[in-house]
């Protein structure tokens, strides 16, 4: 099930996934034709809604999450895989979304008209590490006030990459204030301020703590993967268990 066959009557099933390529697992399609019975959300419940798209950014992530959770759309359980900060959504004047990663960059309505040279001017003049950073946080924070509001199960992960979840001091030369060599108050302002709200997150309710990942796990545990890098579909009932495991009672 997708989110395009709302007239289905989809939208009344209450279980929700969202994420990148490891949440939407359509790479499967290269090795079975039922790939949608056979992937792990699906072997979480047979019955679910999947926003995911493959090469999603964050920010796609969590718009999507809440027009599916804001449009009063069911959602009892939520299954938030989390993707690289590196990739974006930016607005395009004509209402469509521009999807950008760093060696992709592509309309979402139109993916065929030519995206001129938003990517490289995005990556160069625009894009920084730490108010990436910064911006996962936001979003999820907003997607787990959002859920305590309203009664939702909900557990997150990273998907593929850490996100500097766990040490974000790693990345805090990355900060406009301590670039600038300047203002060392201001500079300490900016740690304690993203720093402070990262400790707001309930890690409770994430499968995998910061520092790991979904991808990261599966290696650990010697799952198959195929050639792009994702998880094969002998690795789907693994995923599966552990997520079922992990977010039981």
């Amino acid at each position: 099930p997708t989110q395009d066959e709302s007239n289905s009557g989809i939208f009344k099933i209450m279980i929700v996934f969202n994420g990148c390529s490891f949440v939407e697992q359509s790479h499967l399609e290269t090795e079975a034709n039922n790939w949608k019975d056979l992937y792990w959300p699906a072997l979480i419940s047979p019955e679910h809604v999947n926003l995911a798209q493959s090469g999603a950014s964050n920010t796609r992530i969590w718009r999507t999450t809440l027009d599916h959770i804001y449009s009063n759309h069911p959602c009892k359980k939520l299954y938030i895989g989390w993707s690289g900060i590196e990739r974006e959504e930016l607005p395009a004047v004509n209402g469509d979304t521009v999807n950008l990663r760093p060696n992709k960059c592509f309309y979402n309505q139109m993916p065929e008209t030519d995206t001129g040279n938003i990517k490289e001017n995005w990556y160069k003049n625009h894009w920084n590490e730490w108010l990436a950073l910064d911006r996962l946080v936001d979003y999820i924070l907003t997607i787990q006030d959002a859920c305590k509001c309203r009664g939702i199960k909900y557990w997150m992960w990273n998907s593929w990459t850490h996100n500097y979840l766990h040490n974000p001091l790693r990345i805090w030369n990355k900060s406009f204030f301590v670039q600038t060599h300047r203002w060392d108050r201001k500079q300490r302002a900016d740690r304690d301020r993203l720093v402070n709200k990262i400790n707001n997150i309930n890690w409770k309710q994430w499968i995998w703590q910061p520092k790991d990942t979904l991808s990261n796990w599966a290696k650990v545990q010697g799952l198959d993967f195929e050639t792009y890098g994702h998880p094969a579909l002998s690795a789907q009932q693994p995923i599966a268990d552990y997520i079922l495991q992990q977010t039981r009672g």
